[in-house]
């Protein structure tokens, strides 16, 4: 026979919860799209005589061609492993 014991959730424990998940979230989303422009060199250096919108226009088509390699890596593996 088990016994299930019933306690009581502490008052506004969900709020809090909700909030800090919610303050983790932006604070990844701020660091992520910092990071996503360095890493990435979608920003052109201050130095550069590049503007920023032609930096992206030839730093995004590399980019997607990668993605592009990476889904279709993924649905080799799938396939491979009957995900």
């Amino acid at each position: 026979m088990v016994i299930v014991a019933k306690i009581k959730e502490p008052k506004g424990i969900r709020n809090t919860m909700v909030a800090s998940l919610a303050e983790m979230r932006r604070s990844f989303k701020t660091y992520a799209a910092g990071v996503i422009y360095l890493s990435y060199d979608l920003r052109p250096s201050l130095f550069s005589l590049i503007n920023e919108a032609a930096c992206k226009r030839e730093k995004i088509p590399v980019l997607l061609v990668g993605l592009q390699y990476l889904e279709s890596l993924t649905e080799v593996f799938m396939l491979l492993f009957d995900w």
